[in-house]
C-alpha cells in the first residue's frame, strides 16, 4: 500500500534515484514501478506548478499589447512586462492614462508606446493595431484586458448601460481577436489572454450584466481554443478570472471572508 511506498522512498536523494527506483521494481515488480513512477512524476509537476517553479515562457523581446492599460490591472501587467523585457503597447479609450502608463515605463528604461483605443469600436481596433506594429512589429501576446461597470442593479441600469458592459468586456474580444489573430496565425505563433473575472463564476447582486458579460470571455477562450487546436495552429490562449481587486473599477471593495 501507500506506506509501503513511503518505507521506501523515505531518506532518499535525487543522486539516488537510480536506486529507489531499483527498489521498487525489487519489491512491487515491473508493472507497479512504472504505476507509481507514473503517479510520483504527476504529482511533482502539479507541486512545480503551483509553486510558480515549472518553466515559464519567456516574453523578453515579445510585443505584447494591452488593452485598458491606463490604469489599474492593465497598467500593473504593462509594468511588470516591460520589467521582464517585452515591448508593450499601452492601449486606452483615455489616451492621456495611457501616456502616464508609458511614462512610468520608460522612466525606468522600458519599452513603450501609447495609442487611443475604443475597444467598442472596430476602425479604432485596426488604427491601433497598424500604429502597434510599426512601433513594435507583429504583435506575439494580446491581452484583453479593457472592462467597466456601473454596479447597478438590473432594474436600475439603463439599456445604454447594459449595451456598454457587454460591448466593452465581451463584444470586444471577437473584434480584436478578428484584427489580431491572423498575423498570428500566419507567424504560426502567438498568445490571445482574456482577462475574465472571478464573477464568471459566481455571480454577485447589482452585478449581473458584467457577471454575464464575463462568463461570455470565459465562454469565448474555450472556443477560441478549440478553433486553434482545430486549424493545428501553435498560438496560444489563457483565461485569468481574477478576484475583485481593490483598484480602478471596484475601488475599496473587501471580501466577507
Amino acid at each position: 500500500g501507500f506506506t509501503k511506498i513511503l518505507d521506501v522512498i523515505r531518506g532518499t536523494q535525487v543522486k539516488d534515484i537510480p536506486g529507489l527506483i531499483w527498489k521498487f521494481h525489487q519489491r512491487f515488480g515491473i508493472l507497479k514501478t512504472l504505476a507509481i513512477l507514473y503517479i510520483l512524476a504527476g504529482f511533482t509537476f502539479l507541486w512545480l506548478k503551483a509553486n510558480g517553479l515549472w518553466f515559464k515562457k519567456s516574453v523578453r523581446g515579445k510585443h505584447v499589447f494591452i488593452t485598458g492599460g491606463g490604469s489599474g490591472l492593465g497598467r500593473d501587467m504593462a509594468l511588470i512586462l516591460t520589467k521582464k523585457g517585452a515591448k508593450v503597447t499601452v492601449s486606452d479609450i483615455n489616451l492621456e492614462t495611457a501616456q502616464e502608463t508609458v511614462e512610468m515605463i520608460k522612466s525606468s528604461k522600458g519599452k513603450a508606446h501609447a495609442v487611443a483605443l475604443d475597444v467598442t469600436n472596430p476602425e479604432d481596433i485596426t488604427k491601433a493595431h497598424e500604429s502597434a506594429k510599426e512601433q513594435f512589429g507583429v504583435v506575439d501576446i494580446l491581452i484583453n484586458n479593457a472592462g467597466i461597470t456601473f454596479g447597478r442593479s438590473i432594474v436600475n441600469s439603463t439599456p445604454r448601460e447594459i449595451d456598454l458592459v457587454y460591448k466593452v468586456n465581451a463584444i470586444s474580444h471577437a473584434y480584436i481577436a478578428k484584427q489580431f489573430l491572423p498575423d498570428m496565425i500566419k507567424q504560426d505563433s502567438g498568445h490571445v489572454v482574456t482577462i475574465s473575472s472571478a464573477a464568471s463564476t459566481v455571480g454577485v447582486a447589482n452585478n449581473a450584466d458584467y457577471a454575464a458579460s464575463k462568463w461570455a470571455c470565459f465562454g469565448y477562450d474555450e472556443s477560441l481554443r478549440s478553433e486553434l487546436r482545430k486549424m493545428g495552429s501553435k498560438v496560444k490562449t489563457t483565461c485569468i478570472c481574477p478576484y475583485y481587486i481593490n483598484t480602478g473599477m471596484f475601488e475599496g471593495v473587501k471580501s466577507k471572508c
